[in-house]
């Protein structure tokens, strides 16, 4: 049993978790204007290129053609939206908002060159695919904690989770829940598997609840 969760969690997943409970919400509350300046646009952006290194090369082995060897769908137009979402906001935080469209189109095109030209693109170790990802993963989740603030706002933790038999924070819970799964599969399970595609969906299951864990840990440790 401890072999296969050791299989199943990676050390993507303890990056995350790690991020989620002490390093962002630290950097938050340390760093002036860390989300809301240009030190964050930056971030974004950088996060957005090194998820292009991901989508424009292949890992040893893959080749042919794309509907058989290429990532599945499933997994690059997540990391596609995610991508697309990450441009938007980085460049609205450096004052060129318009820059976004450009930017979302930009990447759709790298998207189509790399799956037409699939058996064409350069070759990475899955290793070095997986550490470019990581950057997508870690300011993706950046993302899932802001979206919990929001919809949260100030309530404390242990409120919340006493009033969950209630139907308005049910209410609350089931789109959370949706959301959080939609932002996972942009920023860490589209990404993780376009980088390395393995793990099966119960493995990709105990990686979510670890990152659900972190994130309530943070919530928890941290309020916003």
């Amino acid at each position: 049993m401890l072999r296969s969760l050791s299989r199943s969690i990676q050390f993507e997943d303890i990056v995350l978790f790690l991020w989620l409970v002490a390093l962002e919400p630290l950097a938050a509350q340390r760093v002036t204007a860390w989300e809301g300046g240009g030190a964050w646009g930056w971030l974004l952006l950088a996060a957005v290129l090194s998820g292009l290194v991901v989508m424009l090369t292949r890992s040893p082995g893959e080749g042919g053609w794309a509907f058989v060897t290429a990532p599945p769908l499933y997994a690059r137009l997540p990391m596609m939206a995610g991508m697309g979402l990450l441009a938007a906001m980085g460049f609205e935080r450096l004052g060129r908002a318009a820059w976004g469209d450009s930017a979302f189109a930009g990447i759709l095109g790298a998207f189509g060159l790399s799956f037409i030209a699939y058996a064409h693109l350069p070759v990475l170790p899955a290793l070095a695919r997986r550490l470019f990802a990581t950057p997508l993963v870690v300011i993706g989740g950046a993302q899932f904690r802001d979206i919990a603030a929001q919809m949260m706002g100030d309530l404390d933790l242990q409120t919340f989770m006493e009033g969950l038999r209630t139907p308005g924070v049910s209410f609350i819970v089931t789109l959370l829940t949706v959301a959080l799964l939609v932002q996972y599969a942009m920023f860490v399970f589209g990404p993780r598997q376009v980088a390395d595609g393995h793990g099966t969906w119960p493995q990709w299951l105990l990686r979510f609840l670890l990152y659900l864990t972190g994130l309530l840990s943070g919530r928890a440790l941290w309020p916003l």
